[in-house]
């Protein structure tokens, strides 16, 4: 399992998706995730494990990874439960951050909706250019979700992990197009809705696997 970078996106304009944030540790950038209320954010829990609040941080209103935007500090954050870190099961988290965001056409909310097999949905993160490295510009792509059957066959004899169960998502990229390394916890959305948290996917990237999203 890798941390997720949307590989083979296109650049998204300010404003597009608003409720989309960076999530750094240490000041370098770590997680994509979603604005839920004026001070809490959803992301996956993997990327919350090991470190303290206060070693993290927030980047709001910007499509750019490094420049604008309003950084905030976070003042805590919960870990699913139930998550487990061999299977990613449940592999969400909520956290808070110090204040609250000042809402523009660039910082808003989103609101949670169910995707079902089969959809057109899209998925968005600072995307990888190559295996490693990092997008400065904020990318989408489009994807489609799919049974759990369609998944385990298409992952090849079970290179895909995935539980059978109500809490995770499947969904394939169009050719050389995949959520890569680098962005975990960003945005799986339909009609302008999140439907799902990027979770992890199968090295190496956008070689026609799914990847697999937590709902």
């Amino acid at each position: 399992h890798h941390d997720l970078r949307i590989y083979g996106g296109d650049k998204a304009k300010p404003g597009q998706f608003p409720f989309i944030v960076s999530i750094r540790l240490h000041g370098y950038p770590l997680c994509g995730g979603s604005i839920i209320n004026e001070n809490w954010i959803v992301t996956a829990a993997h990327c919350m494990i090991g470190w303290p609040p206060e070693d993290y941080q927030v980047l709001a209103g910007t499509v750019i990874r490094d420049f604008g935007g309003t950084l905030y500090n976070v003042s805590t954050f919960t870990v699913h439960p139930a998550y487990n870190s061999t299977t990613y099961t449940d592999d969400i988290a909520v956290l808070k951050i110090d204040g609250t965001f000042n809402f523009t056409d660039l910082v808003q909310t989103v609101e949670f909706s169910e995707v079902s097999d089969n959809d057109s949905v899209t998925v968005a993160g600072w995307g990888g250019i190559e295996d490693d490295v990092g997008s400065i510009d904020l990318l989408y792509a489009k994807v489609t979700t799919m049974s759990f059957d369609d998944c385990t066959r298409l992952s090849e004899g079970g290179k895909v992990v995935l539980e059978r169960g109500p809490g995770q998502v499947c969904a394939l990229a169009g050719e050389g197009i995949a959520p890569c390394f680098g962005d975990s916890g960003g945005p799986l959305i339909l009609n302008g809705t999140l439907v799902g948290v990027v979770s992890y996917g199968v090295y190496p990237c956008a070689r026609g696997y799914p990847d697999v999203y937590t709902r």
